[in-house]
């Protein structure tokens, strides 16, 4: 198959710098995520430069003697998922606390190593994450850095994530052992005006206890906010109180906003994010894992309210960045919730369980109004940003293959993500990651891994 033709990898990643640098993908089953036609069809994908330029059968002759051919027959090929919500700095501690209670979590990440870091150890963390994401075939996260101790600390933090090549949202956040929200908001204030442009970067403010305050803040700032949402439900194990979502009802929230979890929210709070645009997500594992709310992720309610909405990991402390495995989880989750609705006979509005093709939608286009791109992202389409995957289809477990939203939902896993393009660029062929020094990101997490456990627990 053509992606182990590591000569056709070398020619893609080494025109990276070209603005007119050109591509046909062809004869791959393509799954495009437009609403008009979001099923597979076996196409071409043409890309230049930054963007899709075609997606049709037989498109050889929009090829120049600069284009690069690539046969993916074997392969499917799709947009590339948009994780709305990880916090990429804890990339270091992968997997070092996997069966964490919430406090156990917060004890942990956040009052024993967040402290610790150091700028440096930030981009480490970063850069590990969205590695780990092009590698799954992840081209976008929303990253909720909640270890934002000051503004070199930030710029080291987004100097991590565009290293890689990843699109992402940086959103800015006080550490939780931060006990002077006025100090932060001077932070932010200073990485506001010292924040470069990126086209792949978008700076905001994250807030894990939004208030009418942070609002306003935001919007005088001309940022948006991206917000843990648990309303009405408190958590127990930490002495919290509900949240009173006093931000509702007063015009704050808009279209650049984010919010995570959606754990109970109100009907007419579902109506109001809705009819702003604001970008939502669930989170299938870390809801359950952590027992937020009432342990199950808010995807019955964010289906009834008619919002788009997308999904996302939250964190590797306790598991793995998986997108295949978030989409299955989805997919199990809601279809019981949804059956035991309509076998039920306690008058809720019955909910259709879902397909394949719904998992995959909030792995992809569903998330696109939490990065500030409703349209404009997860779908393959002409004029879009070529944020594309392909997934090898000719492994043993993949085979005989049925239909291909199916095949990607329910059996595919990350090491059959074979190709990856970020706005163009290559970024994963076959195993190897492009742009990235693996081996020395992945040297310089352990030492700050081993530094940081090893001061942490000689205190």
């Amino acid at each position: 198959m053509e992606p182990s033709n590591t000569r056709v990898g070398e020619v893609l990643a080494g025109r990276a710098d070209d603005p007119q640098r050109s591509a046909i993908l062809r004869h791959a089953e393509v799954v495009t995520m437009d609403p008009d036609r979001p099923r597979s069809e076996r196409s071409d994908v043409f890309v230049r430069g930054s963007r899709i330029e075609a997606v049709g059968a037989d498109l050889g002759h929009l090829a120049d003697e600069n284009t690069v051919v690539v046969d993916l027959t074997e392969h499917i090929v799709l947009p590339g998922f948009i994780d709305c919500h990880v916090h990429a700095w804890e990339g270091v501690f992968r997997g070092a606390v996997p069966d964490a209670s919430f406090p156990d979590y917060m004890a942990f990440a956040h009052m024993a190593c967040a402290p610790l870091m150091t700028p440096d150890e930030m981009r480490v963390g970063q850069q590990l994450t969205a590695v780990q994401a092009i590698n799954a075939g992840v081209t976008t996260i929303v990253d909720n850095s909640h270890n934002t101790k000051s503004v070199e600390h930030a710029l080291a933090a987004m100097d991590g994530l565009r290293s890689t090549g990843i699109r992402a949202v940086y959103a800015a956040g006080a550490p939780a052992v931060d006990t002077d929200p006025e100090k932060f908001l001077r932070t932010f204030a200073e990485l506001r005006s010292a924040y470069p442009d990126d086209e792949l970067l978008t700076l905001r403010l994250f807030s894990p206890m939004p208030s009418r305050g942070v609002f306003e803040f935001a919007r005088a700032t001309g940022v948006g906010v991206s917000a843990e949402l648990v309303l009405g439900v408190p958590v127990p194990q930490l002495g919290l109180p509900a949240a009173v979502g006093d931000f509702f009802g007063e015009g704050l929230i808009g279209a650049d906003d984010t919010f995570n979890h959606c754990i109970g929210v109100s009907a007419r709070q579902w109506s109001e994010l809705r009819d702003v645009g604001a970008g939502v997500n669930v989170t299938p594992r870390s809801d359950p894992h952590f027992g937020i709310g009432p342990a199950f992720p808010a995807v019955l309610q964010a289906q009834a309210s008619g919002a788009v909405f997308g999904i996302s990991s939250d964190n590797e402390v306790c598991y793995g960045l998986d997108f295949f495995t978030e989409m299955r989880t989805l997919l199990t989750l809601q279809r019981s919730a949804a059956f035991a609705r309509l076998n039920s006979s306690s008058g809720e509005q019955a909910i259709s369980p879902f397909g394949t093709l719904d998992a995959l939608r909030a792995a992809t286009s569903g998330g696109a109004p939490s990065v500030g791109m409703p349209g404009r992202l997860g779908m393959l389409r002409a004029g879009l940003p070529a944020d594309l995957i392909a997934v090898d289809t000719g492994r043993v477990h993949l085979r005989p293959r049925g239909d291909a939203v199916g095949t990607v939902v329910n059996f595919c896993s990350n090491s059959d993500v074979d190709v990856v393009f970020v706005n163009g660029t290559l970024r994963k062929w076959g195993a190897e990651i492009i742009g990235t020094d693996v081996a020395r990101t992945i040297a310089e997490a352990e030492r700050c891994r081993e530094r940081v456990l090893g001061a942490e627990n000689a205190a």
